[in-house]
């Protein structure tokens, strides 16, 4: 047998250790596990954080390709403003005519512009042989209106040259963003000049 104060001292020595470890635990708990809390609430702000700035990313992309389709769409209304303008601004039309000509190496003949806007088609049509004729104060087919809301101008021009440069000059004319349309195409030989003369028309349009 142990003697009695080797006994004393095993048991303070075994209340020493255990209190210890109370302790440790208890500032384990205290200190430790406090610093743990902070991190992970630290750790799921941050993760909160990175959502939202995922969240505001994507909203920003959203917003920049809304940006982008909007000047797509306003080249495209500009595109459309050009090809039918608000007014007739017969003066470019007369311009880009004589442009396309000269570039042509045409001879620009007389030129004129007929605005067909107040020409309502009220005509009845009748086949007589091989020519038609009209009611009286009738306006003919030809000046129909594709749409109540667009005004059209009927130009008209004389141009004298080769069937090339002629080619040439409507290939010019059809490459500018304003909308034309050929109404008719005339034309007669020159045997000893060498040359054409072509009489057209071409309708172009604006909104009313």
């Amino acid at each position: 047998m142990l003697p009695l104060s080797n006994a004393n001292s095993t048991k303070t020595n075994l209340a020493t250790f255990a209190i210890t470890l109370i302790l440790t635990i208890l500032i384990a708990i205290f200190l430790l596990f406090p610093k743990y809390g902070t991190y992970k609430a630290a750790k799921d702000a941050m993760s909160n954080a990175q959502s939202s700035l995922d969240s505001t990313l994507d909203k920003q992309k959203t917003i920049d390709g809304l940006i982008e389709k909007m000047k797509s769409d306003s080249e495209e209304l500009q595109r459309v403003d050009y090809a039918i303008p608000d007014k007739p601004d017969i003066s470019t039309v007369y311009a880009l005519i004589e442009t396309q000509a000269k570039a042509a190496a045409l001879s620009l003949g007389a030129t004129q512009a007929v605005d067909l806007t107040d020409q309502i088609d009220t005509s009845t049509i009748v086949g007589v042989g091989n020519g038609t004729s009209m009611t009286p104060g009738a306006k003919t087919q030809q000046n129909k209106l594709p749409s109540a809301t667009l005004g059209a101008i009927d130009v008209n021009f004389t141009v004298t040259g080769s069937l090339e440069g002629y080619v040439s000059m409507l290939q010019g004319i059809q490459r500018s963003l304003r909308l034309f349309d050929i109404q008719s195409i005339d034309l007669t030989s020159d045997s000893e000049k060498k040359v054409i003369t072509f009489k057209t028309t071409l309708r172009t349009y604006y909104q009313k």
